[in-house]
């Protein structure tokens, strides 16, 4: 049986939308190295937000300071969650910090103020906006879930569906959608997030290793949601013309998106990055890109509203010269 589990931290429903980034990387603190920073991009002013920190310590007794936009954080919001586990604390740490968030670009960084080794294995944020036309439902989830080989457990989907896990073996934890194969991982150093659509149940699986019979692989984040929005509708044309890329961009929905993101490759390698904030309903983006050289040219546009993400990717043809 798994050790540990997942609490739910907030869950309900409400007229806008939400949306959730986590920085992966995980950063060793200790008397060397004091702190780590971490940003965080707000589309606009959050009316609830959330900082979810997963740290690693060898004893209860480590500790570390959260700082955020300059103004240092020091109460904490339940659940925080412990785990032992082979001379390990395992520890989820979940910080409502709305008052904090602004539009923008938000800073954070955790320092240690202990001579004990400190790891971050995480840091991820939860922003819900206020959006008209927008409904949705969630649950968020935190803790430290431990599997050993051979055990699994599993999650039901309200329709999206978000995981951070980790597994640092060579062991699989397999990640299915309703009985079919979504994810493996293995050897992961950082932690690693797994993102479903439309699965109605996510099952875990931490496959045997006979080398490593007692390896756990760990899982920290389990977000769902549902939402209920108007359709992005983007409309992507272009041509190539004398060594210039020639792109128009037209907003076909019935509501204006917060940006559209524009990535322009050759032969795979990204040569041109462009953001276009407000791009109002019915309404068209033209203009050209001087292109280095000769070769197959991608495009990439994302459309932008809330938390709500629409791509699209387009093969430009290379006419003439």
């Amino acid at each position: 049986m798994p050790i540990g589990e997942l609490l739910t931290f907030d869950e309900g429903d409400f007229e806008g939308a939400i949306d959730y980034s986590s920085s992966l990387r995980a950063v060793k603190l200790g008397a060397e190295n004091k702190e780590a920073g971490f940003n965080f991009f707000a589309e606009n002013e959050p009316h609830k937000s959330y900082i979810v920190i997963g740290t690693e310590t060898s004893s209860k007794l480590v500790k570390w300071r959260l700082w955020i936009n300059n103004f240092s954080l020091t109460r904490e919001f339940k659940p925080n969650y412990l785990v032992e586990y082979d001379g390990k604390v395992y520890a989820i740490h979940v910080f409502d910090v709305t008052h904090l968030m602004k539009q923008g670009k938000n800073e954070f960084a955790v320092t240690s103020i202990s001579l004990e080794p400190l790891v971050v294995n995480f840091v991820s944020s939860v922003l819900m906006y206020h959006v008209p036309h927008f409904h949705t439902k969630f649950s968020a989830m935190a803790g430290t879930l431990i599997l050993r080989p051979s055990e699994s457990i599993s999650f039901k989907n309200v329709e999206r569906g978000y995981i951070l896990l980790k597994n640092p073996n060579r062991s699989s934890l397999k990640v299915y959608g309703d009985s079919s194969l979504i994810a493996e991982v293995s050897n992961s150093k950082d932690a690693e997030e797994i993102e479903t659509n439309e699965n109605r149940v996510i099952s875990l699986v931490h496959e045997s290793n006979p080398s490593q019979p007692k390896c756990p692989a760990f899982v920290y984040l389990y977000y769902t949601t549902k939402t209920e929005s108007p359709i992005i509708d983007l409309q992507v044309d272009g041509k190539v013309s004398n060594q210039r890329l020639f792109l128009s961009i037209e907003n076909e929905s019935e509501i204006q998106l917060d940006k559209v993101l524009v990535n322009v490759m050759v032969n795979g390698i990204t040569v041109h990055f462009r953001s276009f904030g407000e791009v109002k309903s019915k309404s068209r983006i033209d203009y050209e890109v001087l292109l280095p050289k000769k070769g197959n040219v991608n495009v990439r546009v994302v459309g932008v509203k809330a938390g709500l993400r629409k791509m699209i990717d387009k093969e430009i043809e290379w006419n003439g010269p």
